[in-house]
């Protein structure tokens, strides 16, 4: 009886979709790459909005002493946690490289 309880809540939260608020999980200063990180549970799937993950980012960014990010590569998905074959917590990693702004003086 609890297996099909387990399988009806599971089926239950199949589609379910969260906003996710990526934090702070690392980076190298020197080279410029922050990464920020974000975990699902089991059957969940998460989005996130990619101008505050830019702002976020763009924020350690500025304390290395860089003034923007822009994100490369594709999101990483990592099993953090395992019960048997099923993955019950994910950790998605997303990366941005640090960049100054250069301005060129105008011409007319």
């Amino acid at each position: 009886m609890k297996r099909y309880l387990l399988a009806a809540a599971l089926i239950a939260l199949t589609g379910c979709t969260f906003k996710k608020d990526p934090q702070p999980a690392g980076g190298d200063a020197v080279s410029g790459v922050v990464r920020l990180s974000y975990s699902l549970t089991v059957l969940q799937n998460g989005f996130f909005d990619e101008a505050d993950a830019v702002q976020t980012a763009a924020r350690q960014c500025r304390q290395w002493g860089y003034t923007s990010a822009v994100r490369f590569g594709e999101p990483v998905q990592t099993c953090a946690l395992y019960s048997g074959p099923l993955c019950m917590k994910e950790t998605v990693t997303l990366e941005y490289q640090c960049g100054t702004q250069v301005n060129y003086p105008q011409t007319y």
